[in-house]
């Protein structure tokens, strides 16, 4: 998958401003605007969820920064997207850089993926 739309469409992830359920942590919000805490699967390119981290455990939920680890799973798109199959592997996921959503609620808004190596797979 290019690069450049992979980090548009997970940017968009992260950053999406929806109407949620207050909580005094700070969340990640899903494609659908849903803000959830430690959530076990993660979609950072919504549109065609060409990019998912599943099985994710927190070592780590503060207020400035969440770490976990859990399998990427991202389509191939080799000869296309639709039949190209998927690759998966480990990794770990740092979200950081919480700020305030319209309503005040402190939301994530940048993530790294590494794999468990530490060779930075993409950041937003």
């Amino acid at each position: 998958m290019n690069m450049f739309l992979r980090a548009s469409c997970a940017t968009a992830a992260l950053a999406f401003f929806g109407a949620g359920t207050a909580s005094a942590e700070t969340v990640y919000l899903d494609p659908s605007g849903e803000p959830l805490v430690r959530p076990e699967t993660v979609s950072f390119t919504p549109a065609d969820n060409g990019d998912v981290v599943d099985g994710l455990t927190w070592d780590v939920w503060a207020d400035d920064r969440a770490v976990g680890h859990g399998t990427e799973h991202v389509k191939k798109c080799v000869p296309d997207c639709a039949t190209g199959g998927v690759v998966s592997h480990d990794v770990s996921v740092v979200l950081d850089q919480p700020a305030p959503g319209e309503d005040g609620q402190a939301r994530f808004t940048h993530a790294v993926v590494s794999s468990t190596d530490g060779v930075k797979l993409f950041q937003l």
